[in-house]
Order: C-alpha cells, then sequence, then structure tokens
C-alpha cells in the first residue's frame, strides 16, 4: 500500500511501514510540513496514497468532496506515538487486506 503521513505522525511510523513493506512518505521528508490540507488531500489522490493523520479536518474535506479518494485513516488517540500508532494501524491494515 502507499502511504502519505501528515506533519503530526512520527518519522518512525513512516520508516515501519517502509520495513513493512509499504511504499510510505512522511510530508517532513518532503519539505511539506506547511502543506494545506486540501492539497495534501490532491497529493494524497494524484499519487494514490492513503492519508495518514491525527487531524479531524480531514473529515471535512471528505465530506465536502466530490471525489471518493484519497482513503484517509485518522487515529483519535490518547498515546499518538509510534508504540501505540503502529499496532493499531496494522489492524487496520489486516482488516482491510483484500482476501
Amino acid at each position: 500500500m502507499n502511504f502519505l503521513a501528515d506533519a503530526g505522525l512520527s518519522l518512525a511510523t513512516v520508516r515501519w511501514l517502509r520495513e513493512c513493506g509499504h511504499d510510505a512518505v512522511h510530508l517532513r521528508e518532503l519539505g511539506l510540513q506547511r502543506l494545506a490540507d486540501a492539497e495534501i488531500m490532491e497529493k494524497a489522490r494524484s499519487e494514490g496514497r492513503i492519508v495518514l493523520t491525527f487531524d479531524l479536518d480531514f473529515t471535512d474535506l471528505l465530506a465536502l468532496g466530490l471525489r471518493d479518494s484519497p482513503s484517509v485513516i485518522i487515529f483519535r488517540l490518547h498515546n499518538e506515538t509510534p508504540a501505540s500508532v503502529n499496532p493499531r494501524l496494522l489492524a487496520v491494515l489486516r482488516e482491510r487486506a483484500p482476501t
């Protein structure tokens, strides 16, 4: 799977995704950490990536949008460290994996 991590996510999570065989990039790595949410969505859509974020503003963009992509995974966790995020992300990926 292809992922685009929003600025709030840890680079360690992106590295972990790569170790799992996914194509993952972080906005910080690209120097785009200040990119507006709508532009993040467009970048992800054009590159076929799933957005990973803690930012609830993405729900508004999805609700208002007329496109069916990109997909967005929004984490709502008390602990936003990779130790908490990575297992939840793994569970979501396993649940949604094609059979």
